[in-house]
């Protein structure tokens, strides 16, 4: 189960912007090219919620958009952003935790697994997945290791 970010939600954006600049948003806004009109998009870990407002720029409208956070600050700041007239549901719970087979058609991970151990990823993966429709969409965006020693140093 990942890291609950309760304790972090007042600097987690500034943090964020202060350390990588803009490309953590640039690259979860780089994936909603792919989501489809009057899509039910499943959103596992989103943070604060800034790619609830990414997304709305998109799709002002017709969205269904379920939130999956463990942080219930993280909710709490998310449910602040504009959302349009798209419906979203909050759920405050660990992604293990929630199932609706077969219902999205579209899974958003942002920045989510390098909250997990290898282990942990072995049952998380199959069980994400299962959420998906037949032909749905799985959007996932993610740190990259690249062996330089700075980014150490800097996460």
């Amino acid at each position: 189960m990942p890291a609950n970010y309760n304790k972090t939600v007042w600097f987690y954006d500034g943090l964020s912007r202060f350390v990588y600049g803009d490309s953590l948003r640039q690259a979860q806004a780089y994936l909603l090219k792919h989501i489809l009109p009057k899509s039910k998009i499943l959103i596992i870990g989103g943070g604060t919620g800034q790619i609830l407002e990414d997304t709305t720029h998109k799709y002002l409208a017709g969205l269904t958009i379920v939130y999956v956070e463990l942080s219930a600050n993280m909710i709490a700041q998310s449910r602040k952003r504009n959302m349009g007239v798209n419906k979203v549901e909050f759920i405050n719970t660990a992604i293990e935790e929630f199932d609706k087979p077969g219902y999205f058609d579209t899974i958003i991970t942002p920045f989510l697994f390098d909250n997990y151990t290898d282990e942990g990823l072995k049952s998380t993966f199959p069980h994400i997945n299962k959420q998906l429709k037949p032909g749905g969409v799985w959007l996932n965006t993610d740190f990259q290791l690249t062996g330089k020693w700075w980014q150490w140093v800097m996460v």
